[in-house]
């Protein structure tokens, strides 16, 4: 299709499939031709709140059908949209929209009221609006939408995106051959999935794995009929612990992990699992770029160490690495991953100094443009990538990007915090990154980790939060007075505040879950009392304490159960009063059987 804009290509694949499903979440289920019809609707319902001024639409919306209407709804009506987490802390939210400009919130359910901008329930009836396109074509260079990213300067930065660069994307995507039957999982916001499934003509299935777990993903994926499964490997390597011997996923033909290390490991629990036809694609990218490296891994392919590459570039997109000053580097040799292309994110909205930071036009191809990553590459022999990790304290938790400064600035907000230093912490399994940070107080202050986690909860999204809060006299500092980050303790693990025998685990229970704890949390000991959140808990470890239980005990255990029973001890009665409640009664008036009548 020689369409430029994300809404011509959309309108397009309506027309050719109107009654194919283009969003699936749990029962609801809309096709092209109802979501065209009803993002129509919407976007009118936005004109009229927002007129023909230049205004940001901010989307405070669920994963699945409504995120769906209100991103082509927006597009339609010629507005750059800006997503919002809904887990995000009233704070952020309002920092994002006041830096975005945005006017209007397109909300669903939520309850949210902004000082700044008005609320508009997307569910709102339309009965006399009309459902025909609009025909408001924005042009190919046209801002779509804002993301916002982890900034170094101690708030978030807005990415731009561009329509021709979600549509070059999407061009891309096509190696994939991805088209009408695919079916491509949306296990979270959405993020590219949404457009890779929508202006190819698939359907987007949506799960929210942070209600429902990763327990039940493998009958999911079977009786959805997944046919594209996309995660962080974080996330894989939950799914796959819940699986026993070679599945059965006859429709399901690619595995594509994206947004941190992949690892040899993560390999052959994929060779393990799935049958021989799926493909396992390894992937490097960035919000500025979309993904630029990308790798196919069958059964055939070699993987040598423990990393796995990230492959080599895309199509329209060259990657080089450059040294200190933007010179090439050679052959076999360690540089700064950058990213050439044409369609590449023009910068970052309203942070000149940033955008020239990590932005410049490439001299020799006019109207292309080089983007330094701040990651670090290594190119082997047959040309393939090796990411190396970061040239500066950028961390990767769960896919998403942290830039630790902005937690460090959260830190220093605090009357008792003098001074703040956060670092990444890989695991000795070299699996997923956890924060650690390191605190010095003002003098006389009597804060505990406890009080500063609740403090930087009101601020930071949860993915954010440090899970060990270190205590020290001061901080290290190198010869010219900045924080030195290789001086740091090391954490090897963190111990549970009051873990005392007064808090030992009482019965068979009790043990077996301050076990799990110790596991998923990395801690020395559990206070059968203390708050599970208190220890560095978060909701991506709690689906992992969540797929033990079940397990374990063979009870079904919602990931909302540690939310209302937060303690080992308060966890361990509501599994009593499950497995209390799968026992069966004897019938009245008759004793125990002693053996088969």
């Amino acid at each position: 299709m020689n369409t430029t804009t994300i809404p011509q290509r959309f309108e397009n694949i309506c027309r050719t499939y109107p009654d194919l499903v283009a969003v699936k979440s749990g029962d609801q289920a809309v096709t092209y031709a109802e979501l065209n019809a009803r993002s129509n609707q919407v976007a009118r319902m936005i004109l009229k709140a927002c007129g023909d001024r230049d205004c940001t639409v901010a989307l405070l919306l669920k994963p699945g059908v409504a995120l769906a209407t209100g991103v082509m709804a927006c597009l339609k009506a010629t507005k750059m949209f800006v997503p919002l987490d809904p887990n995000n802390p009233p704070e952020r939210q309002e920092f994002i929209l006041e830096d975005a400009g945005s006017a209007l919130v397109l909300s669903e359910g939520f309850g949210f009221s902004s000082p700044r901008a008005a609320v508009m329930d997307i569910d709102a009836p339309a009965p006399n609006l009309p459902v025909a396109n609009l025909h408001r074509e924005p042009r190919r260079d046209d801002r779509a939408f804002l993301l916002y990213t982890s900034g170094s300067t101690g708030s978030p930065k807005g990415v731009i995106n561009l329509h021709r660069g979600i549509v070059a994307r999407i061009a891309d995507y096509n190696r994939f051959d991805v088209g009408p039957g695919d079916r491509l999982t949306a296990l979270g916001p959405g993020g590219m999935n949404l457009f890779r499934a929508l202006l190819t003509g698939a359907t987007l299935v949506s799960l929210n794995l942070r209600e429902v777990g990763v327990d039940h993903l493998a009958d999911w994926l079977r009786a959805e009929r997944i046919t594209i499964y996309h995660s962080v490997p974080t996330v894989f390597r939950q799914f796959v612990s819940t699986l026993e011997g070679p599945q059965t996923f006859p429709d399901l033909r690619i595995v594509n992990l994206t947004g941190e290390t992949l690892l040899s490991k993560d390999v052959a629990a994929f060779r393990r699992h799935f049958p021989a036809s799926c493909v396992l694609v390894n992937g490097l990218g960035t919000t500025e770029t979309g993904t630029f490296c990308e790798m196919r891994i069958d059964r055939e392919t070699l993987i040598e160490g423990g990393i796995v590459p990230v492959g080599y570039a895309v199509e329209g997109l060259h990657v080089l690495l450059l040294d200190e000053k933007d010179g090439l580097i050679d052959d076999l040799q360690t540089g700064e991953i950058a990213v050439r292309g044409a369609d590449i994110s023009p910068g970052y909205w309203n942070r000149p100094e940033s955008t020239a930071d990590r932005f410049t036009d490439d001299p020799k191809r006019p109207g292309h443009c080089i983007y330094r990553t701040g990651d670090l590459g290594r190119f082997r022999r047959d040309g393939a990538l090796l990411h190396l990790g970061r040239k500066d304290l950028q961390v990767k938790i769960l896919g998403y990007r942290v830039e630790v400064g902005e937690i460090e600035s959260a830190f220093l907000g605090h009357p008792a915090v003098r001074q703040a230093a956060v670092v990444g912490r890989r695991g000795e399994d070299g699996e997923d990154t956890r924060l650690a940070a390191y605190v010095a107080r003002t003098p006389s202050a009597r804060i505990s980790s406890q009080d500063l986690k609740a403090f930087l909860r009101r601020r930071l999204p949860e993915y954010m939060l440090p899970v060990s809060i270190t205590f020290v006299p001061d901080l290290p500092q190198t010869p010219n007075g900045k924080i030195d980050y290789t001086a740091l303790p090391s954490v090897e693990s963190a111990v549970a505040p009051g873990s005392d025998p007064a808090g030992a685990p009482r019965n068979e229970t009790e043990a077996k879950l301050a076990n799990i704890w110790r596991d998923v949390l990395r801690v020395e000991q559990v206070d059968v009392n203390e708050n599970f959140f208190n220890l560095g808990g978060n909701s991506i470890l709690a689906m992992r304490v969540m797929s033990r239980v079940h397990k374990d005990f063979r009870v079904e255990y919602p990931i909302s159960a540690i939310f209302k029973y937060p303690t080992v001890a308060t966890l361990a009665e509501f599994i009593a009063a499950a497995r209390s409640a799968l026992r069966p009664r004897a019938t009245r008036g008759e004793g125990p059987r002693t053996g088969p009548r």
